[in-house]
């Protein structure tokens, strides 16, 4: 008998989803400690788990020491120039196993479109771009936004006329926009379990109002 199951459309995120940036943006930062140091406690005792397993989500935040107050522009535009001015950087990034999956399933044909949406730095869509064709083999099933940092991803959906089943980022800032500013009606909501996004009783309440469900899924390579 003909499988008449619904094909289903996901919509994903690409940094923390696709491909895991931070411990790669974390190590350099840490070989180019002389730079940093002033600013930065980068004595840390470092694996990519650890990284991606810290409990807050901003990694200037995160690493910043406790006895300075703002980080100068010009050592931020250092540290952010670690990820954003290397070429090679998302060459250097391995597939997660959500990657590897959503790839099995656009090559198996189970799904009827995978839509990636995600913010990026400026000079850094072109290389987001290549690391995607080249991954996933062709660009006529995904669509790359590029969404400005204050945006939200919910005015990419609209502008698009997104209609979608899944939608994968590893933000509950996201999660929370896309839920509330989307036809979210009965839509599954994933968020790889990390240290910085664990559930809260708010996200849990609201996707109770829209019928949805959220699950969180290991994304740890």
């Amino acid at each position: 008998m003909e499988n008449l199951a619904k094909k289903r459309v996901i919509v994903a995120d690409m940094d923390e989803v696709i491909v895991n940036i931070v411990p790669l943006w974390v190590y350099t930062a840490i070989v180019n400690k002389p730079m940093l140091e002033e600013y930065f406690d980068l004595d840390i005792n470092y694996s990519p788990e650890m990284v991606l397993q810290r409990e807050t989500y901003l990694i200037q935040e995160w690493l910043k020491r406790k006895d300075v107050g703002e980080v100068p522009k010009s050592i931020m535009a250092i540290f952010n120039s670690l990820y954003c001015k290397d070429k090679n950087f998302y060459a250097k990034c391995p597939p997660t196993p959500m990657a590897m999956g959503l790839r099995e399933s656009l090559n198996h044909d189970v799904l009827e479109k995978l839509y990636i949406v995600t913010h990026c730095f400026e000079g850094t869509e072109e290389w987001k771009r290549d690391w995607l064709i080249n991954f996933f083999g062709t660009d006529d099933r995904i669509v790359f936004v590029p969404v400005p940092l204050s945006e939200k991803k919910s005015d990419a959906f609209k502008e698009l006329e997104i209609e979608y089943d899944v939608f994968i980022d590893d933000s509950l800032k996201n999660i929370k926009d896309v839920m509330e500013n989307t036809n979210s009606f009965d839509k599954e909501f994933m968020i790889p379990k990390l240290g910085y996004n664990k559930r809260t009783e708010e996200l849990t309440n609201l996707a109770k109002d829209y019928f949805a469900q959220v699950i969180y899924y290991s994304n740890v390579t």
